[in-house]
């Protein structure tokens, strides 16, 4: 019982971090001065459809937001 517990809590975070993960690669994403329109709309639908792998590569990717 405990287990399937901290299983199920396991799970709960690991999905919340994801979740995380991809919601800000799509903010970044859409925010991001340094890409012109047509690179922004590429990486919010490479993010959108490749979900777990979109958004990592995005982020590792992407050139970063300039400092304001």
């Amino acid at each position: 019982m405990f287990g399937q517990m901290l299983t199920i809590l396991f799970f709960v975070l690991l999905g919340g971090i994801v979740f995380g993960v991809w919601l800000y690669a799509l903010i970044s994403a859409i925010k991001n001065e340094r890409l012109d329109s047509t690179m922004k709309l590429v990486w919010v639908v490479v993010i959108l459809f490749v979900n777990i792998v979109g958004a990592p590569l995005y982020l590792i990717v992407a050139p970063n937001r300039s400092s304001r």
